[in-house]
């Protein structure tokens, strides 16, 4: 009698050779990702008070732990000097809970009324640029870098969303469908807590949600690629006169760098233009 080992021979070879090539290393061209992660990711658990992990966090964790270190050895010093003390004052400024419940928006009442005085275009980009200066949130993303011994040089991305980036306000998927819904409710508790009343405070959410979408329209890159464009303030200033980038630029000592570099340029050109039809 014939004896069939086909099915039985194929199954064995099969789970042979993915034995076989599960246990070789990872190539770089294979999965390039995995090759620089997987270590990472399989030793790594998320935090269990944090929905999300990455290692830009667990470097800012790192980072905040070993400041705190240096405070206590501060703190433990009997005779500490003035820029000791400064420092360990303003790090206890920083982490008292029970202070910031009890000042509540006093720190932030006079900017807010700032915002509520607003009535021209020219108010508006100055006070874009004085939040950006207190690290307030800003319209762009701004960086610094110097160039040799002819000063500064600075950097503009863009910016004025507060979701991760623009397909949150622009896909149609269910998933962002739901992010956009938490993101309105996230708003509307942010300005009830600021003293507006519910209703309006769900009327102003849905001003910033349809601005924030138009921006996040604006931010489409072109088929070429993102471009890096050169220019002075000057010459911004006069290629797109909707926005005030003057008056943006001062609060922040922009004024004084040597230039700008854009980076995806149509998007401040868009961005003037939806200013200047917004005034």
């Amino acid at each position: 009698m014939e004896r069939t080992f086909g099915p039985l021979l194929f199954l064995c070879t099969f789970v042979g050779l993915t034995i076989l090539v599960s246990a070789q290393p990872l190539r770089p061209q294979d999965d390039l990702f995995d090759y620089a992660n997987a270590r990472w990711l399989q030793a790594t658990p998320v935090p269990d008070d944090r929905v999300t992990y990455s290692a830009a966090v667990e470097l800012v964790d790192r980072i905040e732990q070993h400041i705190q270190d240096i405070v206590d050895e501060l703190k433990a010093e009997p005779k500490r000097s003035a820029d000791a003390q400064r420092i360990v004052d303003l790090y206890t400024s920083a982490v008292d809970d029970e202070a910031v419940e009890r000042l509540g928006l006093a720190p932030v009442r006079d900017d807010l009324e700032r915002l509520e005085k607003i009535t021209s275009a020219g108010r508006a980009a100055a006070m874009a640029g004085h939040m950006a200066s207190i690290a307030a949130g800003g319209v762009f993303h701004v960086s610094l870098a110097t160039e040799g011994q002819q000063g500064l040089v600075a950097t503009l991305r863009p910016g004025g969303i507060l979701l991760p980036d623009a397909s949150y306000y622009l896909h149609p998927t269910r998933e962002m469908l739901a992010v956009r819904r938490e993101y309105a409710k996230y708003l509307t508790r942010l300005y009830v807590a600021a003293g507006q009343t519910h209703a309006d405070a769900e009327e102003d959410v849905g001003r910033v949600i349809r601005l924030e979408t138009r921006l996040a329209e604006a931010m489409g890159v072109p088929r070429g690629g993102v471009e890096h464009r050169r220019a002075t303030l000057d010459e911004v200033a006069q290629w797109w006169p909707g926005f005030d980038w003057v008056a943006w630029a001062r609060p922040q000592g922009l004024h004084r760098t040597r230039g700008l570099v854009l980076v995806n340029p149509a998007f401040f050109e868009r961005f003037a233009g939806l200013m200047a039809t917004s005034q």
